[in-house]
């Protein structure tokens, strides 16, 4: 039976072990012909009663993912979208 889904969620956060499967769903996608939706996933654990970090905290992080440009495009605008946008591999 062949596999059923031509979606493959992956949620992603650029550490060694999910650089490695990716390698490895890209495969699978490739050998199916599914489509890989990439989820940039950010761990944000707070104790109870504790404040949350500020917006921007995770944003050296995230221009680094992205090349650097999420930096530079805060620099030239007032309002900045940092809304994650799917990657998809076909």
């Amino acid at each position: 039976m062949a596999f059923p889904y031509k979606k493959i969620l992956f949620p992603f956060d650029f550490d060694e072990n999910s650089m490695a499967a990716l390698d490895r769903a890209v495969e699978i996608a490739k050998q199916l012909s599914s489509t890989i939706i990439l989820v940039h996933v950010v761990p944000l654990v707070l104790p109870l009663g504790a404040i949350p970090p500020p917006v921007g905290l995770y944003e050296e992080q995230e221009a680094d993912a992205q090349g650097g440009s999420l930096i530079s495009q805060n620099k030239n605008s007032a309002v900045s979208n940092t809304s994650p946008t799917p990657i998809l591999a076909t």
